[in-house]
This record gives structure tokens, sequence and C-alpha cells, in this order.
């Protein structure tokens, strides 16, 4: 199998070594950020494409690493696709493929991607559809190198998946860094945390998120919410999210 890839974000950095690690042919690289785009492809000895419209068509996927806004205005460049056009978005419906007529699909890997943070693939889920029964094989094909964990999901369930995503981890990384730069600031260090940020990531792989709430706000306890408030009050914004969070759990239990 023969891949293209378009894009050389996050994703890009990370998918491109995995596919080239399973013995997969990844044909050419382009992006529309030269700089980021060559480094990645001399990295991985790629063939780096700075014309679009030299970009090879005839291989048997292209996937677009890219924005979901860049979908559709990339499409007609690939309209001439021989084989399947596939972008990687979380929200983005395939429908955002439609100028292209031919074979096109989603394979989408739900994890975050950051630079220079590894991450084990065969535990990543990998989602995919396909506008035909042939695309879709074709992908979950390709998600299998990729990952154990591979699944079938339309447009609409993708979206909902992703915005759980949003919440347990984009949500939850931005309290890690309230609690960090709270901690920073008083001169205690973020390392005290973390036991308890892997047990509260253990309890919940085995239990419902519900049955193992803990905390003030559980038991309605006022006056440690008080006090808590009362600590963060030249914190404006961390005070905001401590009062939505603490009348969610509340209003919940």
């Amino acid at each position: 199998m023969k891949i293209s890839i378009v894009g050389s974000g996050n994703l890009a950095s990370h998918i491109i070594p995995r596919l080239l690690e399973k013995g997969i042919k990844v044909q050419q690289l382009f992006s529309r950020n030269h700089s980021t785009g060559k480094s990645l492809a001399k990295k991985y000895k790629l063939d780096f494409i700075e014309d679009i419209s030299l970009f090879d068509l005839n291989v048997d996927v292209i996937l677009l690493c890219v924005s979901d806004s860049s979908i559709k205005e990339l499409v007609p460049h690939f309209k001439n696709c021989k084989g399947v056009l596939a972008h990687t978005s979380g929200t983005a419906p395939i429908s955002d493929l439609n100028k292209h007529k031919g074979n096109n699909g989603v394979l989408y890997p739900l994890q975050t991607f950051s630079p220079k943070v590894n991450v084990n693939w065969n535990d990543i889920p990998v989602f995919v559809e396909g506008n035909n029964e042939t695309t879709e094989k074709k992908l979950l094909q390709l998600a299998k190198k990729l990952s154990k964990k591979t699944y079938q999901l339309n447009s609409k369930q993708r979206k909902e998946l992703h915005l759980g995503a949003v919440f347990v981890n984009n949500f939850v990384n931005a309290c890690y860094d309230i609690a960090y730069t709270h901690l920073q600031n008083k001169n205690l260090k973020w390392e005290y945390l973390l036991p308890l940020i892997h047990q509260t990531t253990l309890k919940i792989e085995h239990n419902s998120p519900k049955d193992v709430q803990t905390g003030p706000a559980r038991r309605n306890d006022q006056k440690i919410i008080n006090e808590h408030l009362q600590l963060l009050k030249k914190e404006k914004n961390a005070m905001e999210v401590y009062r939505v969070m603490t009348e969610y759990i509340k209003k919940k239990y």
C-alpha cells in the first residue's frame, strides 16, 4: 500500500513514522508550511512536494492531516485522485470531501498528539468511515496497520465522540494547567499531585466516573469551598472555573 500525506503538524509527525514502521510506503509529503514540511520529509527521507499541482495522485490513499477549515479548500486539488482521499478529523463530516467524486473516507486516530511526546499506537482507537464498502474496507485495513483497536463510525457518531474527547483531554489538561500555575506561584512542586492524577485515571478504567467522584463539592462542604475561593481571589479565571465545576458537581449529586 502506498500512502501520501498532506500536512506537517502534530498528527503527520506521529503517523508517518508509524506507517514506515509497519512497512507502508509513504510516497510523498505536501505541506503549505514549507519549513515544517521539509524538516519532516528530511527526517524520514520522504519526497517533499512544494507545488501541490505536482502531487502524484496515483497512490492507494491520500491522507489529509490538516485543520478542519482546510479540508474543503484542499479537495479540488485531488479531484483526479485514483485511490482513496481521506481526512483525519474528529468533527469534519465525510461530506467535506464531496467535491472529489471518487472514493472518500475518514481515518480518525483518537489521541492527543504533541511534539516530542511519544504515543503507543497499539492502544490508540482508530475510527474509519467510507463513502462505499470498498473504501471502508481499505481504510480499515490501513487502520489495523496503525493500531490494534479499530472501529467503524459515521460522521455524526464521530462528532459526538470528539466532543467527549474535548472534555476528558482538552478541558482536563486546562485544569492541570490551572493547578500547575497556582502551585508554581505558591512555590509548591507539581510532582506532589502526580500520584493523585494517576490514581484518578486508574479508578475510571473500571468504574463509572460518577461512582468515584469525591471532594468538597461532592460532600457539599461549603466551608472548604469558600476557603478555596478565597485562595483564588487573585486568579479570576481559575476562580470562575472552580465555581462552575463546583456548581455542576453539587447539582449532579
